[in-house]
């Protein structure tokens, strides 16, 4: 058994849904044809990676981005529940400007105290995300410790991840920009857990299209509140 357990983690391609800026959460949206270009780069990115394993959310679009990856080298997707991006309710469908209309006061809260969200049209918290990323990520490493395993989730889980490895606070969830459609993301652990690689996304210059970045589960407006992690 190799000492360093590596999990892989990336959003799923671009969607129909990414493509016109509206929210999924657990709704459905199939993969465009830049989000299945973007699944098959990723899938060369990782050609010389050891992967043991690859495990996908529930979601159709997760599921497909997997099989684009998991196919060519004979692989098996299997699907681990507590992957699926963060449950936003009667959010699901919407902009976020039709969000902001109709739920202003939790709209704002969204973006600017996750701690005190409540999922007022149903749905879920971010302590619900946070805790169901970290079971997942916990069973990972324990049933493919020392091992190469690949997650293939969504942008809020990532987000979750990111927290739950680097020990920060659930109110630094906005603190990562947004993660990209076939982003590579790398997670280590070694005595304890590190980010390696956050949402590279060198592999997917060499898409003729451009890399949608701002689409999808985050807000258009989210560029004015993101920064970069510390």
């Amino acid at each position: 058994m190799r000492s360093t357990t590596q999990v892989f983690a990336t959003r799923h391609g671009q969607t129909e849904w990414n493509a016109k800026a509206l929210l999924q959460g657990h709704q459905e949206s199939n993969l465009t044809d830049l989000g299945r270009e973007q699944s098959r780069l990723l899938g060369v990115r990782l050609n010389e990676e050891p992967l043991m394993a690859i495990y996908s959310s529930a979601s159709g679009r997760a599921l497909s981005t997997a099989r684009l990856i998991a196919e060519p080298r004979g692989l098996t997707v299997s699907e681990l529940p507590g992957l699926e991006e963060m449950d936003l309710g009667q959010w699901q469908g919407l902009s976020f400007a039709d969000v902001a209309e109709r739920w202003p006061e939790a709209h704002d809260r969204f973006w600017s105290a996750p701690l005190e969200f409540e999922a007022t049209a149903g749905g879920e918290s971010f302590h619900d995300l946070y805790r169901r990323a970290a079971k997942c990520l916990a069973r990972i490493s324990q049933v493919h410790a020392g091992e190469c395993v690949l997650l293939v989730t969504h942008s809020l889980v990532l987000k979750a991840l990111w927290l739950v490895v680097t020990g920060r606070p659930l109110e630094d969830f906005w603190m990562t920009d947004e993660f990209a459609p076939g982003g590579l993301t790398l997670l280590e652990h070694r005595q304890e857990w590190e980010v390696s690689i956050l949402d590279d996304r060198g592999h997917l210059s060499a898409s003729a299209a451009p890399i949608a970045t701002n689409t999808g589960s985050m807000a258009p407006e989210l560029s004015s509140r993101r920064s970069n992690p510390a």
